[in-house]
């Protein structure tokens, strides 16, 4: 079990971790595309999304900071490269 000084204050909540940086679903499946080696061109086929739809997301991660001195140190494309090199460690 891990414990830390912040385990209270911790317990039981909900945080978002990330940058402010806003990224759409298609630039992250891009990036991923990329990252894998993929030399086919990149091409999706895409239906309309609904009104609910959120159209674009950037976590706050201020309470993760507040709480749990968590502030990204890392880009969004170096924190992609260090998980697709990881996933390939894993299946090897």
């Amino acid at each position: 079990v891990y414990a830390c000084a912040f385990d209270d204050a911790a317990a039981n909540d909900h945080f978002n971790l990330g940058s402010e940086e806003a990224v759409t679903m298609l630039e992250l499946a891009e990036s991923l595309w990329v990252l894998c080696g993929r030399t086919e061109p990149f091409a999706v086929d895409r239906t309309e999304g609904f009104d609910h739809d959120v159209k674009r997301r950037v976590p706050d991660s201020s309470k993760a900071s507040a709480v749990l001195g968590w502030e990204p140190t890392i880009s969004l494309d170096e924190s992609l490269e260090q998980y697709v090199d990881w996933y390939r460690r894993e299946i090897a």
